[in-house]
């Protein structure tokens, strides 16, 4: 139950709890409740645990006879005096964190009004008739369960051809794979009807390997014309139509625990792309030699952001891979790459692999709705790899 780690002792046994609750309550009750936790207080434990309604933390006192408390309502007053919980480095003079005081079955519970913090410390101060502990505790940051959330959809546009084959959903965490079918939908806002068989199903789910990464690919037998399902079925999406795009906050991580919310992503449908990237179509911009600036790859339209993020590399006249860093822009129509080191007098290129797709599955090299048995369906790129030469400006003024 514990989800601290401490600075002293976390859910460390503190021997006489039940004496600091006794002290307190000494000079207005006394009596048997007093005397049975006298008897025990050497039994007493301090953790923390899950609020009643597992949402929030509390502060936990077990054992100790405390069920003796039980005998009189006015103890209860005396349990802040005797068990104090703050911020660590508040001034020690300002009040404690309020909250209430209850039993939970043999467990005396400190619930805080307002809910402790993950990723805080605080100070746990138990005293009597002297201080019986004086711990600082740090609770965990959030654990997946409680914040693991999908960090990204992409394509991140939200007007998308018809003809649209995946989509990306990138979590903050590992999540745990075989649950996307119960926890992933796509309704179309025109009737609020889920569209069924939208994805592709298979035995295995399309995760990349740290499953942060889950590519949901609409099914191509619905999207190449002549095959059955597009006969039978037509494409999942429908021009002219919005849909959302609804992942549901039950779907657990790889810890077992929910997401922390759910997820919606609306789209509104245009016509299909069945047009191929030309690589001859894009352009570059000009970095100065011997600077770092931004090397910018456009398209001219949306890529599909998993492989242009591995299927394109910048290279030096010796053909090694110039080391940096790249990412794709918002959109996913341009590329930037910042260098590592300043661009030097060398030639430079962009190697791109000509299995890069847009988001609709034409890559360099055909059409998707192409038929692969067609003999005669032209190749748009021959080769494996094409290559884009960078011209460097001028170098910076002295």
């Amino acid at each position: 139950m514990s989800v601290v780690r401490t600075t002293a002792c976390v859910a460390a046994v503190i021997g006489g709890i039940g004496a600091s609750v006794a002290a307190g309550a000494r000079h207005s009750r006394g009596g048997a409740c007093v005397s049975a936790i006298m008897r025990d207080r050497h039994d007493a434990s301090v953790s923390i645990a899950r609020s009643e309604n597992g949402e929030g933390l509390a502060v936990d006192v077990v054992g100790g006879e405390l069920d003796a408390l039980r005998c009189t309502d006015k103890m209860k007053a005396r349990f802040a005096d005797a068990f104090e919980v703050r911020l660590a480095g508040v001034d020690s003079t300002l009040p404690a964190i309020a909250g209430r005081y209850a039993f939970v079955a043999d467990t005396l519970r400190f619930t805080p009004a307002y809910p402790l913090a993950r990723g805080e410390a605080y100070r746990v101060r138990v005293t009597g008739s002297e201080v019986i502990a004086d711990t600082t505790i740090e609770i965990a940051s959030a654990r997946r369960g409680n914040g693991t959330e999908v960090s990204a959809v992409y394509p991140s546009a939200d007007v998308l051809p018809m003809n649209l084959l995946k989509l990306y959903v990138h979590f903050s965490a590992p999540m745990r794979a075989g649950e996307a079918a119960a926890h992933v939908r796509m309704t179309d806002e025109t009737d609020g009807r889920e569209v069924r068989d939208a994805f592709y199903s298979s035995e295995s789910e399309l995760w990349n390997p740290s499953q942060t990464r889950l590519t949901l690919l609409f099914d191509p037998g619905r999207i190449k014309r002549g095959l059955r399902p597009n006969q039978e079925l037509g494409l999942p999406l429908r021009v002219g139509r919005r849909y959302r795009l609804v992942i549901d906050a039950a779907w657990r991580d790889a810890n077992g625990d929910s997401l922390h919310h759910g997820f919606v992503k609306r789209l509104a449908v245009v016509s299909p792309d069945h047009v191929a990237p030309r690589a001859a179509m894009w352009s570059l911009n000009r970095p100065r030699a011997q600077s770092t600036d931004t090397l910018v790859l456009s398209f001219g339209e949306p890529m599909d952001a998993a492989l242009v993020e591995r299927l394109i590399v910048v290279r030096d006249d010796s053909g090694t891979a110039v080391a940096g860093r790249s990412f794709v822009e918002s959109g996913e129509d341009r590329w930037r790459f910042v260098p590592a080191a300043p661009w030097s007098g060398r030639n430079y290129a962009v190697d791109v692999g000509t299995d890069l797709e847009d988001i609709a599955g034409n890559n360099l090299r055909r059409l998707f709705d192409t038929d692969l048995r067609d003999k005669a369906a032209p190749a748009l790129e021959r080769r494996d790899r094409v290559t884009l030469p960078i011209a460097l400006n001028p170098p910076p003024a002295p």
